[in-house]
């Protein structure tokens, strides 16, 4: 799940770790750390989005995410119907 805007995370009431990636601007990976249930997870500096996954993936350093055209768009317009 990407969090746009965001800084920072917390896993309270969480049952599983996940993973956090800090993201720039330009959606690069900044830093990757496992995160237990019941943690929050202080803001870095430079991040301007976090994305939280499986444990499993394999995330590192210096990757870049690519969003799909499609599924950014479809997504904002069902979170603004919504409202």
């Amino acid at each position: 799940m990407l969090f746009a805007g965001a800084r920072s995370v917390h896993t309270l009431g969480m049952r599983f770790p996940i993973a956090v990636a800090h993201l720039g601007r330009d959606l690069g990976i900044l830093r990757v750390r496992i995160v237990t249930p019941w943690r929050l997870v202080l803001p870095v500096g430079e991040a301007r989005h976090v994305l939280e996954c499986s444990p499993e993936v394999d995330l590192r350093v210096g990757d870049r995410l690519r969003v799909a055209p499609g599924h950014a768009a479809s997504s904002r317009h069902r979170a603004r119907s919504s409202v």
